[in-house]
């Protein structure tokens, strides 16, 4: 399990640094500010084969900051949006048993409560 969690750590790491680095050759101007997205609330699966992350950035049509929640393996692989276009998501959280990934969401009728994803 410790070389498991050390991968995962690399793993936030370089999706931390992605995000940075896909913007260090660009001038930080108000467009590339509010085109720029943020990793957040990354946590590891219980047996360290995924990640889920919080992804947010600015929506110049809702003039609002939006979020969704990602999933990714730890050891390599494209991510996958966990979370609808139309709604809110942000918590990611694993059941002890690696069955479910919980977040809260305010989708269908508005309400911010928690969703299970099997």
């Amino acid at each position: 399990m410790p070389g498991t969690r050390k991968r995962s750590i690399l793993v936030a790491v370089a999706l931390l640094s992605w995000s940075i680095n896909s913007y260090a050759d660009r001038l930080l101007d108000i467009d590339t500010y509010l085109a720029m997205k943020d990793v957040s609330q990354i946590t590891l699966s219980p047996d360290g084969q995924f990640l889920a992350y919080h992804l947010s950035h600015y929506d110049l049509g809702k003039d609002a900051s939006t979020g969704s929640v990602w999933m990714k393996p730890a050891a390599a692989g494209a991510p996958l949006r966990m979370t609808s276009l139309s709604s809110e998501a942000e918590s990611p959280q694993w059941s002890p048993d690696n069955r479910y990934l919980a977040v809260l969401s305010n989708r269908e009728n508005g309400k911010t409560q928690v969703w299970l994803f099997d």
